[in-house]
């Protein structure tokens, strides 16, 4: 499971990074794929997780790994809208 999890944080880093540099066309599957990997990074994060950022209950909170969902939407919302006609 380890290896799944190494695999997927690989392709958001990899995706984040290149993702931007495609057209049009590329571009918009990338950001789909960006956003797909970064939501299923929630689920497997949990033996990564890092310190806990915010307290959400006592039983939920923010941790530094979540982080990395944020930022990789936050990646393939700007690419999907770059991929946009204007």
């Amino acid at each position: 499971m380890m290896v799944v999890r190494a695999l997927v944080l690989l392709a958001i880093v990899l995706l984040a990074a290149v993702v931007p540099t495609l057209s049009r066309g590329p571009r918009r599957a990338g950001a789909v794929l960006l956003a797909v990997l970064s939501l299923w990074w929630l689920s497997l994060d949990s033996a990564m997780e890092g310190g806990v950022l915010l307290t959400i209950t006592p039983s939920h909170g923010i941790a530094v790994a979540d982080v990395l969902t944020v930022a990789g939407l936050i990646a393939a919302i700007f690419a999907w809208r770059r991929s946009s006609p204007r």
